[in-house]
């Protein structure tokens, strides 16, 4: 009866982790908000995920009309709408000593 009982959890200690500790990228393997705003498509929970996507360089997001015409913007869209893929670039950082020009790239020039 013991191992079970440890076995349950441990397996709650590692559902709860998923949702809370922050990995390599800053933040948690899943979302909170993600989970409760896609619940009905459980197979795309982990397809766009941070973890999957490096954190967000060169992730796809999708656009659609919403009911009352307006522009919306995800990256799971709803079931039953027509969407259009649009590709997120990764920005470019410029660190504070390049923006004064102390930077090496600015010695440089």
């Amino acid at each position: 009866m013991r191992y079970p009982v440890t076995l349950f959890m441990l397996g709650g200690v590692f559902v709860i982790a998923s949702f809370t500790v922050p990995l390599g990228h800053g933040e948690p393997l899943l979302d909170w908000q993600r989970m409760r705003d896609h619940w009905s498509q459980p197979d795309q929970w982990l397809t766009s995920s941070r973890l999957l996507d490096g954190g967000g360089a060169g992730r796809e997001v999708y656009r659609w009309r919403d009911a009352t015409g307006n522009w919306q913007y995800g990256q799971i869209p709803p079931p039953g709408v027509d969407v259009q893929t649009v590709e997120v670039e990764a920005p470019t950082i410029i660190s504070a000593q390049d923006m004064r020009g102390e930077g090496a790239t600015a010695q440089g020039k």
